[in-house]
């Protein structure tokens, strides 16, 4: 059972060119991880400029959870520190 995970994020004015390029450094060393199957982030087209998205597909919940606890996950929330407007909503679905 795979794991699909949408982060939505809004961003303080500013703070999108730097938040971005950590994220996008990020998202390369995930892709690397032989569990993650897909690791994108996204400017929604419909989004105000500072809404960004992660979508994220993981092999399955155990490996979602080995990202959690991993260096690419606590530089990924470094990387936000003091960037985000609200906190971060997340949206988890267990697929086939």
């Amino acid at each position: 059972m795979a794991r699909l995970v949408l982060l939505e994020l809004s961003l303080r004015p500013g703070a999108e060119p730097d938040a971005v390029a950590a994220l996008e450094a990020v998202a390369g060393e995930a892709r690397q991880r032989a569990d993650c199957l897909h690791y994108e982030v996204y400017q929604p087209v419909s989004a105000a400029r500072g809404e960004l998205a992660i979508v994220q597909r993981w092999a399955s919940p155990a490996a979602f959870e080995a990202y959690l606890a991993s260096d690419e996950f606590a530089r990924t929330k470094a990387a936000l520190d003091g960037a985000l407007a609200s906190p971060p909503v997340r949206t988890v679905a267990d697929t086939e």
